[in-house]
């Protein structure tokens, strides 16, 4: 599955990081024995994040873009833990394919 993170330059020059996100729709149709899913495809992941111009609404973006993943344990879903992003002090923090905005 394709590994992607989403990095957002704030106006003081800040560079921030969602979380990584693994696969899309399609990828996970493909690992059928994948117990986790996604109910959307990447272009439609991305659009979460189309026209963010702060801080506050990349993180929103962030949040939404989340929301499209869930996992499962024994068929059972696991609750959702929305996770925040992050400053990037260091360009090795940030993993798989980089998706800059702005």
């Amino acid at each position: 599955m394709t590994r992607r993170t989403i990095v957002f330059t704030d106006t003081d020059g800040t560079k921030y990081a969602t979380p990584e996100f693994n696969g899309d729709k399609s990828e996970f149709t493909m690992f059928l024995k994948n117990p986790d899913a996604c109910d959307a495809d990447w272009p439609n992941i991305l659009a979460e994040f189309d026209g963010v111009q702060t801080l506050t609404g990349f993180k929103t973006a962030s949040h939404r873009a989340q929301l499209h993943y869930r996992s499962f344990i024994n068929n059972l879903e696991v609750e959702r833990e929305i996770l925040p992003v992050y400053e990037v002090t260091d360009e090795k923090m940030i993993g798989g394919h980089v998706i800059t905005l702005n």
